[in-house]
């Protein structure tokens, strides 16, 4: 079986170096005055900046003097037509870069995160050897 997971380069400052169950996160969660911020899974440090990045992107739309269509929007019915400002949103997240709990986030043209590598592993089960889980190959994407 082979697997490809996601995973971000540290800082090569070691100030802004801190991780968390092998994804880096912000130095500001390694020893916060809070204690339920020390308990946030990962996954909720994603989706705390994919909403960053959503609010950011209407912010940004919303200053935007020449984007002022805010049509109604009915998410219930089942044959909801395209939002008219969609394609304007996204090519407005695309060119988004902001820094969230999890680093840096922004897109290329392609659509890919320069700050993301893509480790894949390989792993194997024999009857001598027991399983083994062993690195093949980092996949470097550069800005």
């Amino acid at each position: 079986m082979t697997v490809i997971r996601q995973i971000f380069p540290l800082s090569r400052d070691n100030n802004q170096r801190c991780m968390r169950n092998n994804h880096r996160i912000s130095s500001l969660l390694c020893d916060p005055q809070e204690g339920y911020l020390q308990m946030l899974q990962v996954s909720n440090l994603y989706l705390y900046d994919s909403v960053l990045m959503l609010a950011n992107a209407f912010h940004r739309k919303l200053e935007d003097r020449k984007w002022h269509s805010m049509a109604s929007l009915n998410c219930m019915r089942k044959s909801t037509k395209p939002w008219n400002g969609g394609r304007s949103m996204l090519e407005t997240i695309k060119k988004g870069h902001i820094t969230g709990l999890t680093g840096v986030m922004e897109f290329r043209e392609d659509g890919s995160n320069p700050y993301v590598q893509f480790e894949i592993l390989g792993t194997s089960y024999s009857e001598t050897f027991g399983k083994d889980v062993r690195r093949v190959k980092i996949q470097f994407f550069f800005p």
